[in-house]
């Protein structure tokens, strides 16, 4: 890496009412909205945030989850 990009600080701090840590990014002295918002959506899609809130868009029972995941587990791939 070269001395002027590093990674973006991430810190998290726990929410009162969920259980899921909250994603932040610091501002960086004299640096652009337009970046830090960038670094804050990598940040998050790093984080799993959003495909975690898919996931639980909808209750599924720990049964179907079972026959869920024993599907997946069957699940064959081929190539073409």
């Amino acid at each position: 890496m070269s001395a002027g990009l590093s990674q973006p600080k991430i810190t998290r701090d726990t929410a009162r009412t969920t259980k899921q840590p909250l994603t932040q990014v610091e501002a960086r002295p004299d640096e652009a909205f337009d970046t830090l918002v960038r670094r804050f959506v990598r940040a998050v899609r790093h984080a799993g945030v959003l495909r975690e809130a898919k996931v639980r868009q909808w209750y599924r029972s720990p049964a179907e989850r079972r026959r869920l995941a024993a599907w997946r587990a069957r699940r064959v791939v081929t190539s073409p």
